[in-house]
């Protein structure tokens, strides 16, 4: 909260928000709902496989000086993805 940090909101106050009548900012709530998509995405994935997913992923920016959370967590998915299909092609 305050200066240029995005606001992550927990796994339940992200479905309060979506499905309540009081509203989050929505750049919090797109945010939030990519951090959970690829947590969610990642059940299963070795330890090995996620702990080189934020490189992966930073590698696969096509400008990483000058990315943000969302372009970055959209970018991560996309790894989470495809090292999902590796693992179990």
């Amino acid at each position: 909260q305050g200066g240029d940090l995005p606001c992550i909101l927990s796994y339940s106050t992200l479905k309060e928000k979506l499905h309540g009548p009081e509203a989050a900012e929505p750049h919090t709530l797109h945010l939030s709902n990519l951090l959970h998509e690829g947590a969610e995405l990642c059940d299963g994935l070795s330890g090995r496989s996620l702990r080189k997913l934020p490189f992966l992923a930073h590698a696969s920016v096509p400008n990483p000086s000058c990315c943000d959370a969302a372009s970055f967590m959209h970018t991560l998915i996309q790894t989470a993805r495809r090292e999902l299909l590796e693992s179990h092609g």
